[in-house]
């Protein structure tokens, strides 16, 4: 009575498949059925979830066990009904963080991996185009460190929505981490309708953002990669993208690149230069100087400037 809002004496003598929607009422009646014909095994010792609906016509989720046992000779059945709701709302709930930002609302890495895949399958099965926009928001740090966390979580917040209102329903706007987006664009036409998108990505987060009270300028810097010429699977994709959109911020930041080969050999330059960098203090290729400081009208020295120099064994 507490669970479906009806009273004892109205249902005893029903069915209890009344007390299921469709299609598990007819279902629940049919495999009941088959059983006692046949005995063939649908339901009987088995946990079945279905749809239950109480008297005001709510439906609920809901689980159905039925035993069968004899009993004066006459074979009995006993169901169990439980009201699972609160469990698939847990369940949903996990499924939902397991998938999304908690910021942000948005898809998150993973969850983006899966829908370029799902892109890559159909694109290879239609031979359409597709393109991955990879999205770092200029000087971010900065309103970080100056603002403080929470301006810098509501200014991200802020530019997952307008990012979302950017694009058509059948694209993906997903975080990828800090101050990074992705975005898939699926069924492109050509390479100018990825560069129409990106431009008005820019255009929305050109526009100033006000957060408690202070007005906040956050430009972007994005690179994309489209398939199939940058890349045949998702890591390609990703990658290239990424070094497209640190070749945007080379060039000035607050615009958009296309990847190209070309950024490819000087990205793995930049890494190789990095790489041996890291390791220029335990070889002792680091050398400090002392670069005084003029007055032009005195000639006096004012001040000196500490500088290092890197003698590298092969570039000098």
């Amino acid at each position: 009575e507490r669970m479906f809002g009806y009273r004892s004496r109205d249902m005893v003598g029903k069915r209890i498949s009344v007390l299921m929607t469709e299609p598990f009422s007819s279902e629940h009646d049919e495999y009941l059925g088959r059983y006692l014909q046949t005995g063939q095994n649908s339901v009987i010792g088995m946990t079945r979830e279905v749809s239950g609906v109480r008297a005001d016509d709510s439906v609920f989720p809901m689980e159905i066990r039925i035993s069968e046992f004899y009993l004066g000779g006459l074979r009995r059945f006993i169901g169990t009904l439980r009201d699972i709701t609160e469990r698939k709302a847990t369940e949903a709930k996990i499924i939902h963080l397991a998938h999304f930002d908690a910021l942000t609302n948005l898809p998150n890495r993973r969850l983006v991996q899966d829908r370029i895949q799902q892109a890559l399958i159909t694109a290879q099965r239609t031979g359409s185009e597709f393109a991955v926009l990879f999205i770092d928001l200029d000087k971010f740090k900065n309103i970080n460190d100056t603002l403080g966390h929470d301006v810098g979580d509501k200014l991200l917040e802020m530019v997952a929505i307008r990012l979302t209102a950017s694009l058509r329903a059948q694209d993906t706007v997903g975080r990828q981490g800090g101050d990074e987006f992705i975005v898939l664009l699926a069924g492109l036409s050509t390479a100018e309708d990825a560069a129409r998108v990106a431009q008005k990505i820019l255009d929305a987060l050109a526009v100033p953002f006000e957060i408690d009270g202070q007005t906040l300028q956050s430009g972007a810097s994005i690179g994309i990669a489209t398939y199939p010429r940058d890349g045949m699977d998702v890591e390609s994709l990703l990658k290239n993208s990424d070094t497209a959109m640190y070749s945007a911020k080379e060039a000035g930041r607050n615009n958009y690149q296309f990847f190209t080969v070309e950024m490819n050999q000087a990205s793995a330059e930049r890494l190789l230069l990095e790489g041996n960098l890291r390791l220029a203090i335990e070889r002792n290729e680091l050398l400090l100087h002392y670069q005084p400081l003029a007055d032009i009208s005195t000639g006096r020295i004012v001040a000196m400037e500490a500088l290092v120099r890197w003698e590298h064994p092969r570039l000098g």
